[in-house]
């Protein structure tokens, strides 16, 4: 009768949760995933972990390419501003249209 009023007042998932959690913890498994001393790890220092970074898409800010905008491009760039700054926005690839 104890636990069927337990389940009225707490719900199926606390007491599905609370038997698991009781389950692990007479196991044992509980303690597992819980030490309470760990060993400690090292890991390595900056100039170390410089050392052997890995490539990435570019090696620093100096290196990528500088590139101009047409005027035909600034003035689309423009346009597109506007228009967002206007309410017209795009949304999955078509416009929204104003009445």
């Amino acid at each position: 009768m104890n636990i069927l009023h337990t389940i009225k007042n707490m719900g199926i998932k606390y007491v599905v949760f609370r038997a698991w959690y009781e389950f692990k913890k007479k196991t044992g498994v509980l303690k597992l995933g819980y030490p309470k001393q760990y060993k400690v790890k090292y890991s390595i220092d900056l100039q170390k972990w410089k050392e052997n970074a890995k490539p990435f898409f570019f090696s620093s800010k100096e290196d990528l390419p500088v590139f101009e905008i047409s005027p035909e491009g600034k003035l689309k760039l423009k346009q597109e501003v506007e228009r967002i700054k206007s309410g017209k926005l795009t949304f999955f690839a078509c416009f929204s249209r104003s009445r």
